[in-house]
């Protein structure tokens, strides 16, 4: 049975294509399919989904990036709500690194189970694995607010606990929060140095260059076991 998502970047289709004044056949066209098959795709008994190579044909017909067809603007306050639901996981606290890792993780996990990040932040391409473009801004934020805690362990590592009771998780559906769950709970006993490693070695951060911004259809060519829980010994 197909996902509600995968209905919803259909009718995105669609509201191009009428935004463009094209038919039905156009895009067809465009995604180098008949038109009796990209109608059958939006029927629930329809086995034939859009290919990513069909997606990102459409998405260069239109001068958009593949994330951008896919996913919607990067939403700040749900990032908060994430960072805040992690940091509830974790009550006596997590390293900040670990942090940033688990809130990658945990987006890029679920755009490949549901091709749609929890956040759709930017995640850049830095020297210690990949970090949201918003995670420093934010934290630094949350600090001089008086809402996070950050204490210095040793030289370059920190420390945050949340001093927040009862954070809002609102913006996050059910799915999203089980997401969660699961980077959080597949990484509690795993120290930094594991997770950032772990990172390192996924093809989002290997394919990109320090500074770039790591664009979430990279996590779908990464081998299914190497998604988002350590490597098993």
């Amino acid at each position: 049975m197909k996902e509600d998502y995968y209905y919803h970047l259909l009718e995105k289709i669609d509201a191009i294509r009428k935004q463009n004044n094209l038919t039905q056949d156009d895009v067809a066209h465009i995604l180098d399919i008949s038109r009796a098959t990209y109608i059958n795709m939006g029927k629930k008994s329809s086995r034939r989904d859009l290919t990513l190579r069909e997606l990102s044909s459409f998405a260069n017909h239109f001068n958009m990036s593949l994330n951008e067809l896919l996913g919607e603007a990067g939403n700040r306050k749900k990032f908060k709500q994430m960072y805040f639901y992690v940091l509830k996981f974790f009550k006596k606290g997590i390293p900040k690194t670990k942090l940033a890792k688990i809130l990658y993780l945990s987006d890029f996990k679920h755009y490949y189970s549901y091709k749609k990040a929890i956040s759709n932040e930017n995640y850049i391409h830095r020297r210690y694995g990949p970090v949201a473009e918003d995670f420093l801004d934010l934290t630094d934020e949350l600090y001089d607010a008086g809402k996070i805690k950050i204490t210095e362990l040793n030289q370059g590592t920190f420390m945050i606990v949340s001093l927040v009771f009862c954070p809002k998780d609102d913006l996050l559906s059910d799915g999203e929060k089980n997401t969660i769950d699961k980077v959080c709970r597949a990484w509690k006993k795993q120290s930094t140095a594991e997770i950032v490693n772990y990172t390192h070695e996924q093809k989002p951060w290997a394919r990109t260059k320090e500074g770039d911004r790591i664009p979430y259809d990279l996590i779908l060519e990464e081998d299914p076991s190497h998604i988002f829980q350590p490597v098993a010994e």
